[in-house]
């Protein structure tokens, strides 16, 4: 079977994508664990001591989503 170039280019582009995704996820992740630790350790005033943490976790939200197709692929496939 042989594989054309601008598949192996797609394929890179799908696996870039995909990894860059799972790092955010991922950071999140850790973001979210450390928010956790402080509602714990801090407990009545986790709404003071914790604050940087909700608005970190907050603004990284959004972004850190697996998505189905990549934004490279919605209109050419179509």
């Amino acid at each position: 079977m042989y594989i054309f170039p601008c598949q192996i280019e797609l394929y890179d582009n799908r696996d870039r994508l995909v990894r860059d995704q799972w790092v955010k996820i991922m950071k999140l992740r850790i973001v979210r664990e450390k928010l956790e630790e402080c509602y714990h350790s801090q407990s009545v005033n986790h709404m003071q001591n914790c604050r940087e943490l909700v608005e970190r976790y907050l603004r990284d939200l959004p972004e850190a989503r697996m998505g189905g197709r990549p934004p490279f692929l919605n209109s050419s496939w179509k």
